[in-house]
């Protein structure tokens, strides 16, 4: 994802710094730029600085966009930096092993900001819930934006970027704005110049409104006609909006070990996907939350049609749920056949800690979560759920009774 958005803004924002450590630092370094495939499209490939933290990318001085994409697990590890930076404080080097690459940063060799704090704004396009949360209590919430970015991407062999549908895009929204139902608005589906950023310097200035002017700057320099973008009021409804999306098709594959249209096809998994996501709604609508369209994703439809009988649901839903990646497989499936832990916790799992907080039940979703952290370091237990959808029914109706 942060390569994606790297190759998208480089062709429009000028410089564009990748933070990148361990084994996708030397392959970039050495292409020194991002190629992006996409459907339809001519290869497009945009020039990218390489750095290892941060406050090396930053070194230059001015107003800076950090774009964190990093895995759920080093969200707190990234905002630590990003406040040390933000405060002007030193930041100790060193190869951390963050997840994906994130645009603009790099290692501290020497003060970011000659006599001063850095004048950054955040944007976070992570998946799952609390990642806003950590950054504006690192860096304060009027520099933050939440972004939900809706595209099935994977790396090639060669480091490009393939983009598997051109139903793509990016919603987006200040953590400062107001809940309410101001309405999405889609940006142009023109790519701007490098020039045509509407009013104000690029990036924004920290302070004083910059995340909200930030908004609709990102808004259309990201555009493409493959590409949608859209600003909304609500930043929390967007990210649950998100979730809801995240989580189909997602859990019940990843556990039985094959892609979403096999696992969709046994006796019983659509109902346990349909129990997760009807979970996931409840929690939601009891914190006041209501979904939201995002880019190419009409989730109040989809949550009006699985909130139908299971039989029409299912025929309504389960074969755009089977394809509905473009191809590519989920996240958590793709996580256990590489031995890693998934994002479960920041998904299902915040499902779960929300319910009971809520006083909202959500036996489903919190035995999912806890099965893929199991699954994740217990190769006997994932054996023993691969293809064998009635163990997972059983799994997910021993916690519905309690046991």
């Amino acid at each position: 994802m942060g390569r994606l958005l790297a190759g998208l803004l480089a062709g429009t924002a000028g410089d564009v710094c990748i933070v990148a450590r361990g084994r996708g630092a030397a392959e970039l370094a050495a292409a020194g730029r991002v190629r992006l495939l996409v459907p339809g499209e001519p290869p497009l490939e945009a020039p990218v600085r390489v750095a290892a933290s941060p406050a090396e990318g930053a070194a230059g001085g001015g107003p800076i966009l950090f774009v964190v994409a990093v895995k759920g697990r080093d969200t707190e590890a990234v905002a630590a930096e990003l406040a040390s930076l933000a405060a002007g404080t030193a930041v100790p080097g060193g190869d951390e092993g963050f997840g994906p690459p994130v645009p603009g940063g790099g290692e501290r060799r020497e003060p970011a900001v000659p006599g001063g704090a850095a004048d950054i704004v955040v944007l976070t396009v992570q998946n799952g819930l609390g990642h806003e949360e950590t950054l504006a209590r690192a860096v304060g919430g009027e520099r933050v934006l939440a972004g939900a970015l809706t595209a099935a991407v994977s790396l090639e062999d060669d480091g490009s970027v393939r983009v598997h549908s051109r139903r793509a895009g990016l919603a987006l929204a200040s953590l400062m704005s107001s809940p309410g139902a101001r309405p999405a608005g889609a940006a142009p589906a023109s790519a701007p110049s490098a020039g045509d950023g509407g009013p104000g310097s690029w990036p924004p200035r920290a302070g004083g409104g910059a995340a909200e002017e930030a908004l609709a700057q990102l808004a259309r320099r990201l555009a493409r006609p493959w590409f949608r973008t859209a600003v909304t009021g609500d930043w929390a409804a967007m990210k649950w909006s998100k979730l809801l999306l995240n989580i189909l098709g997602n859990a019940t594959a990843a556990l039985l070990d094959e892609p979403p249209a096999a696992a969709l096809a046994r006796p019983g998994v659509f109902a346990v996907e349909r129990a997760a996501f009807l979970e996931a709604l409840a929690v939601m609508r009891r914190r006041g939350l209501r979904p939201l369209p995002l880019p190419g994703y009409p989730v109040p439809l989809l949550a009006a049609a699985l909130r139908l009988p299971l039989p029409l649901a299912r025929r309504l839903v389960a074969p755009r749920l089977a394809g509905g990646r473009g191809g590519k497989e989920p996240s958590f499936l793709l996580d256990l056949r590489r031995g890693r832990a998934t994002e479960a916790p920041f998904l299902l799992g915040a499902v779960a800690e929300e319910g009971r907080r809520a006083g909202v039940p959500t036996p489903v979703c919190a035995a999912l979560a806890e099965a893929l952290e199991r699954a994740a370091g217990d190769a006997d237990f994932r054996a023993s759920l691969r293809g064998d959808a009635a163990a997972l029914r059983r799994l997910v109706a021993g916690r519905r009774a309690g046991r």
